[in-house]
């Protein structure tokens, strides 16, 4: 049987930690939101990537920044990890990639063509705004290369 008071200063630490992740999340939350407008900014330009636009009556919390690189992810992924930014594929959407027990009666072309172009762009609150700019030029840097 579990018993709490076994490990209290494991309860303690996992305690303080929730309470300040709590008490900051909505600060956390517009750093993020601040950070994806700077990267909107960056790419709007770009013809070679889409983002995502959060929309009027929608609130994002920002999360994660994900890029449609189109056929360029793998080298904007190659590319930036030289540059010193660690990209993260994002093609894990495709639920029928997994031996998953559920039946699908749609065609899942879009997704299958949507998921592998996706990549996630460090957007993380304790990046402040000139390590925001950096990662968005070079981003634009490395697929005007291409």
């Amino acid at each position: 049987r579990y018993n709490p008071l076994e490990r209290p200063k494991l309860i303690n630490y996992q305690y303080s930690v929730g309470v300040n992740q709590f008490k900051k999340i909505r600060e956390m939350t517009l750093k993020r939101k601040k950070n994806s407008q700077i990267l909107d900014n960056i790419f709007r330009q770009n013809k070679k990537i889409y983002f995502l636009k959060e929309g009027k009556d929608v609130f994002w919390n920002n999360q994660y920044y994900v890029l449609h690189a189109r056929d360029n992810i793998d080298h904007l992924y190659n590319e930036m990890f030289k540059e010193g930014v660690h990209l993260l594929y994002e093609n894990v959407w495709d639920c029928s990639n997994y031996n998953l027990k559920v039946k699908i009666n749609y065609p899942i072309t879009n997704v299958k063509n949507i998921c592998k172009n996706l990549i996630r762009v460090p957007n993380n609150s304790m990046l402040n705004e000139k390590q925001i700019l950096s990662i968005g030029k070079k981003i634009n840097k490395v697929l005007s290369i291409i």
